[in-house]
């Protein structure tokens, strides 16, 4: 089969996102390369990848001794004519001059016809596709077989006998029959909110983005902060955080939307080129509702965002992994302050309010990470407003973008 190097080259650039370098079974870090369906399939498992990959010559004819294929014609019209007489079936004008011929052989000499579809490591060929300097990419089956009898192949003529999988053993694409239920989710607000899952893929639902369908919304926690923001889901249902990136970076910046099952246990996300199908997250996501409810804020205060990304930055020098906590200090003007018992101390003072300021001083503790996803959410905006609202030093500081945008709660820190 022959391949656009460059199109081959994206997408295994694209499914590399997904699989899993420890993986145990080989296939979950391989790809499958079909020429049949001009698909290039990838999974490990939660997710399951299908891209679109034009290939050709995947179609192998073997003649059988005594048909003589120098006397068919050259030229695609006269091939086709001589299709047409002879009543070769399924030759359509989209097919090339070898694609019929191989079509008339097949059909007047009773010749055996191989489909080719391959399983490959993806790293290994990533590697190798990306140090050919050649425009299309061609993988052939050798005669060699390794010493566990499994197939063999070249690529790009330069790498031979290399090593394929048993295309058996690659697993089938989850079964998806669509449901009724849909969810529509604007990619900066699915970015935004996802910063506030933990990082831990076992820690079931707080690991995931909550699509909330009685309240519109998609919300996320790791238990010391909050985030959310508008949503429509006809079902509430979980995605795992670490998708949310790769998934935004298929969409091309447009708003994604997905299919659920009809049991709701796995969500299809289409795009061009190809398409996911995702296992919904399992556990309960946590009741934020009732606890926002007591931590609703009594003041609000608004501050440019532009006025607050410098201080930001420079806060998070002195701060690291064990000593994040910031303290805040608001009142007719916002203060900032890191003080770290062997890094030394930041200070910012006078940060204007775009509004009426505290009758009395509040300070509060935060983590300042926290703070700085909230303001990196932000910070492409130089006219965007952040509103900040508290209700007193023990509970939580809010952070939102107009009343239906992004909204983060951080909980406060003992400093």
């Amino acid at each position: 089969m022959k391949i656009s190097r460059e199109k081959l080259l994206k997408a295994l650039s694209i499914v590399g996102r997904i699989l899993a370098k420890g993986a145990n079974l080989p296939v979950l870090k391989a790809v499958k390369i079909s020429g049949p369906e001009q698909k290039l399939y990838a999974t490990n498992l939660d997710v399951y990848l299908t891209l679109d990959l034009p290939i050709e010559d995947w179609r192998k004819v073997k003649v059988k001794e005594g048909f003589d294929t120098s006397t068919l014609p050259k030229k695609k019209a006269e091939l086709m004519a001589y299709a047409l007489e002879h009543g070769v079936p399924n030759v359509t004008g989209k097919m090339t001059a070898q694609a019929i011929q191989a079509k008339i052989v097949e059909h007047l000499s009773g010749a055996e016809v191989s489909e080719e579809t391959f399983c490959l490591p993806a790293s290994d060929l990533k590697k190798i596709v990306a140090s050919l300097e050649v425009d299309s990419i061609e993988i052939v089956p050798t005669t060699a077989t390794n010493l566990l009898g499994s197939l063999q192949v070249s690529v790009g003529g330069h790498f031979q006998n290399l090593p394929t999988l048993d295309v058996r053993d690659f697993p089938e694409t989850l079964h998806f029959k669509p449901g009724e239920n849909v969810a529509d989710v604007a990619v900066v607000n699915l970015d935004a909110v996802a910063r506030a899952a933990v990082g831990d893929p076992t820690r079931a639902s707080l690991s995931c983005v909550f699509f909330d369908s009685s309240q519109g919304r998609v919300v996320a926690t790791d238990g010391n902060r909050l985030h959310y923001a508008p949503a429509a889901s006809d079902a509430s249902w979980l995605l795992r955080a670490d998708l949310v990136r790769f998934l935004a970076s298929l969409s091309s910046g447009k708003d994604l939307h997905f299919t659920l099952n009809e049991g709701n246990t796995a969500a299809k996300f289409s795009f061009e080129g190809g398409e996911a199908i995702i296992r919904v997250g399992d556990g309960q996501f946590p009741d934020y509702v009732a606890l926002l409810e007591t931590m609703e804020p009594t003041v609000w205060v608004d501050i440019l965002v532009k006025d607050l990304v410098r201080a930001t930055k420079q806060a998070l020098i002195l701060t690291d992994g064990d000593m994040r906590g910031m303290k805040m200090a608001l009142n007719s003007t916002l203060e900032m302050s890191v003080n770290h018992p062997e890094r030394g101390q930041y200070q910012r003072i006078g940060i204007p309010l775009q509004s009426d300021g505290l009758e009395q001083e509040m300070v509060i503790g935060i983590n300042a990470g926290f703070f700085a996803d909230v303001v990196n959410v932000l910070s492409g905006d130089e006219k965007a407003v952040l509103s900040l609202g508290v209700k007193d030093p023990e509970s939580g500081v809010h952070f939102k973008k107009g009343d239906d945008e992004f909204h983060g709660v951080i909980m406060p820190m003992r400093l």
